[in-house]
């Protein structure tokens, strides 16, 4: 799978910790998100 091998190449060249607050940003971003969506109806 391309994806697969894209991200063991990113992933052996990104520390651990920036994808780590990477992945928290998107997580927080994702759940505000939902939740301004859900307050809007």
């Amino acid at each position: 799978m391309p994806v697969v091998a894209l991200g063991n190449r990113f992933a052996a060249k990104l520390p651990l910790k920036t994808a780590r607050i990477a992945a928290a940003c998107v997580f927080l971003a994702l759940g505000l998100w939902a939740a301004l969506a859900g307050i809007g109806t």
